[in-house]
């Protein structure tokens, strides 16, 4: 039973990830204040997954409560390096250990702010290794912090459970 509400909780949230690839850029949730993130934050700065906590956590009831996305990831996710360059281009790099020993040690692609330096939009291939899900298309997400040492990437809208919110955690390594 234990293997079977797992099985059901990874299924759950696999899903309600997903579906943020349909998140909008809309300007009206936009509440920058001229003080936020630029490119010189977040360029030139190797970036690995810290966490992804989940609020308020989702409660799949009889004792089975997810409120962190990391504890569903492999360890072979969790030391990937992503690289943001000035030429909105990325460079993701597999970290020590490999999901997939057969599969190239780098990739690149594109990436964007968009709405005044408060979202981000990434290609699909970055949006699939970040999060650990096979990402139909490119991703929209919300900068919720972004500093030297520090980028955290937003989630606000999880259709499948609208009440909760993701946000990737990111530290400069």
């Amino acid at each position: 039973m234990k293997k079977y509400t797992q099985t059901a909780i990874k299924a759950i949230a696999a899903m309600a990830i997903l579906t943020f690839a349909a998140c909008n850029d809309d300007s009206s949730n936009n509440n920058n204040n001229n003080s936020g993130p630029t490119n010189t934050d977040l360029v030139n700065q190797n970036w690995v997954f810290a966490s992804a906590p989940i609020t308020p956590p989702i409660d799949f009831g009889g004792g089975s409560v997810l409120t962190d996305y990391k504890t569903m990831m492999s360890a072979c996710q969790l030391d990937n390096i992503v690289k943001f360059m000035p030429t909105n281009t990325y460079l993701f790099s597999e970290g020590l250990l490999k999901c997939d020993p057969a599969a190239k040690d780098t990739m690149q692609g594109p990436w964007k702010f968009l709405n005044n330096e408060t979202y981000m939009v990434v290609d699909k291939r970055l949006a699939s290794a970040l999060t650990g899900l096979a990402v139909p298309s490119n991703m929209y997400f919300r900068i919720a912090k972004l500093t030297a040492d520090s980028l955290h990437l937003a989630m606000d809208t999880v259709p499948t459970f609208p009440a909760n919110k993701v946000v990737f955690k990111f530290s400069k390594q």
